[in-house]
């Protein structure tokens, strides 16, 4: 009796352990989930292009069959008065992005501490991560038929640091981050707009016969392309 009786004694003590490990373990996901950064959605951007110079370059449309992108380049190029949009237009502009998100710097840091205090001072607001975001925004000038003639590449990157209560979201952030960006693209493209203005002239102005070819080049281009 007294060695059956023990034996399911340390039966219980062992299922009872096993039960708040995995109880813990839970725990342990779901505080680490909740703090975490989501990734940049494209969707959730809201780029503000503020105090450009409108631009003499000759008019351009936008090319983007990405809804997304298309929103965000007439945002950036016509809902800014960068370009105008009066009488014919003379090429595409393609608005792209590329984010990436790597480990912050005292990401190791902050789950160390959380792992060996099961995330007791993250209730009071300590980090639970640091991520870095690098983003690059790039601009394309196509002309009438569909040929590349300018390409704009800008990158910069921030750190987020995110707690339970906050910093899961890095959209508001990069959308900071790419105003500054594309504003720094739209100078270059000022200051490089009689040399654009001139190979938008040699090819002439869209019309209803060259634009069905300039869609399949700008297409066909970016599918030998990640951005």
């Amino acid at each position: 009796m007294i060695y059956f009786a023990s034996y399911g004694i340390i039966g219980i003590k062992e299922l009872t352990v096993r039960i708040y490990s995995f109880l813990a373990g839970i725990i342990l996901l779901v505080f680490f989930n909740a703090g975490c950064a989501s990734t940049i959605n494209d969707a959730k951007l809201n780029i503000n292009i503020d105090n450009i110079q409108a631009t003499e370059l000759l008019p351009l449309k936008n090319g983007s069959n990405d809804i997304t992108l298309y929103r965000l380049g007439s945002s950036i190029m016509e809902d800014s008065g960068f370009i105008n949009k009066n009488g014919e237009n003379y090429g595409y502009y393609v608005i792209r992005t590329n984010n990436r998100k790597n480990d912050g710097k005292n990401r190791l840091i902050f789950g160390w501490i959380n792992g060996l205090t099961l995330f007791a001072p993250s209730l009071i607001g300590f980090p639970t991560e640091s991520s870095e975001f690098v983003m690059t925004a790039f601009l394309y000038i196509f002309d009438s038929s569909g040929t590349l003639i300018k390409i704009y590449q800008n990158t910069n990157r921030f750190t987020q640091t995110t707690g339970l209560y906050y910093g899961q979201d890095p959209n508001k952030k990069a959308s900071l981050y790419y105003s500054r960006l594309f504003t720094e693209i739209l100078e270059h493209i000022n200051n490089q707009k009689d040399q654009i203005n001139y190979l938008l002239e040699e090819s002439g102005p869209i019309t209803n016969e060259n634009m069905r070819l300039a869609q399949e080049n700008i297409t066909q281009y970016f599918s030998t392309r990640r951005n």
